[in-house]
């Protein structure tokens, strides 16, 4: 029985209250790096990675999510195309313009200010860059956008409903 990283935390019984990890896995495999994958799940288990959902349905980033100065950053271009945005990146001023219709959210890198659609927002902690990823506040950006935006702490999950 193959079982996807979910499953996996799951069944070692990972006791939220402790951070504890109890059970036992027997992996089989068969041509493929376990290696990575068990490095990968006992990353996501210990370190509690971050999730993103967006009406329920997670979100993958090829940069994971951070926490920095209790604000959650995520990859720009990923989160801006979930909401439906196209996105487009000007390297010699830092900044980001996502156009969807007739909105258009501008965002700089180092700036706590941002538009959408002229009005101003601003952030407590500004855009950045790291790993060549931009990452944005996805509760600033989403209550601009007239989202709800919640936490889960026990879980560290991020829950948007458009």
């Amino acid at each position: 029985v193959w079982y996807n990283g979910a499953e996996i935390e799951r069944q070692i019984g990972f006791n939220r209250s402790f951070g504890n990890i109890s059970g036992e896995i027997h992996f089989r495999y068969k041509m493929i790096n376990a290696n990575n994958a068990v490095k990968q799940l006992l990353s996501r288990v210990y370190e509690r990675e971050v999730r993103v959902l967006i009406n329920n349905a997670e979100i993958e980033f090829d940069q994971p999510p951070i926490i920095k100065d209790s604000r959650t950053l995520v990859p720009m271009r990923k989160i801006f195309e979930e909401f439906g945005f196209d996105v487009e990146w000007n390297d010699e001023t830092k900044t980001v313009t996502a156009k969807k219709n007739a909105e258009t959210v501008k965002m700089q890198i180092g700036n706590n200010s941002f538009t959408v659609n002229g009005s101003t927002f601003n952030c407590d902690v500004p855009p950045c860059i790291i790993n060549s990823r931009t990452l944005i506040p996805v509760r600033a950006l989403s209550e601009a956008l007239n989202c709800n935006v919640g936490w889960d702490s026990e879980t560290k999950t991020v829950l948007i409903t458009q």
